[in-house]
């Protein structure tokens, strides 16, 4: 069995972290210990939904500029690199 520090976890996390624990009747330890274990599993996926509001909301000339865009930057300029 191994012992884990983890620095640099702000007031607010904390407080959550504390907050989650209790309300699931664990120890701070045992609610971390379930978390990390049942997302090793796969039991819970990490969603991430800050961006929905983009998806959808490019017209086509957007995503032709955007591509244009992306294949212009991968050309090697020579001169650069000699």
């Amino acid at each position: 069995m191994h012992t884990l520090n983890i620095r640099g976890i702000g007031d607010s996390l904390y407080d959550k972290i504390k907050a989650e624990s209790k309300n699931r009747g664990l120890s701070i330890n045992k609610f971390l210990i379930t978390t990390l274990s049942e997302l090793h599993k796969g039991k819970k996926k990490l969603e991430y939904h800050d961006m929905d509001d983009l998806f959808g909301t490019w017209s086509e000339e957007e995503v032709k500029q955007v591509k244009e865009a992306e294949a212009e930057s991968r050309i090697i300029d020579e001169e650069i690199w000699k």
